[in-house]
């Protein structure tokens, strides 16, 4: 779940983006830099009365270590608050797609999702 509040009330719009980190394994240092992750179903809610119109969905597929757009609010729209909901049908979940894992090193891989708000309100 992300929320993102804009009460600036200017307009302007916001962009959120998502980059899902490359996987490294702890002991060997080896990266896992060809896949993806697939957001899955997903769902816009507001939670209180909004005075705009909802924030749009973007990317659903989201290459590993590029940051790409996953809710945008362009101009007169995302004002208030927003939430968007991720895994929200057991059918569509979110799922992290590997590719070439033959050459891949055994280890424990971890990653990160680094997330960005652009023309953030603040």
């Amino acid at each position: 779940m992300v929320q993102i509040t804009d009460l600036r009330g200017n307009g302007n719009g916001w962009t959120l983006q998502l980059k899902p980190e490359a996987l490294v394994g702890e002991q060997t240092s080896s990266q896992i830099t060809d896949g993806y992750l697939y957001l899955g179903s997903e769902a816009i809610r507001k939670p209180s009365d909004s005075v705009s119109d909802p924030p749009i969905t973007q990317s659903k597929r989201l290459m590993l270590g590029e940051f790409d757009n996953v809710l945008k609010a362009p101009k007169n729209t995302g004002l208030s608050t927003w939430i968007l909901g991720l895994n929200q049908n057991t059918d569509s979940p979110t799922t992290l797609v590997l590719n070439n894992i033959d050459a891949v090193q055994p280890d424990h891989y971890v990653g990160s999702l680094d997330w960005s708000l652009t023309n953030a309100p603040s």
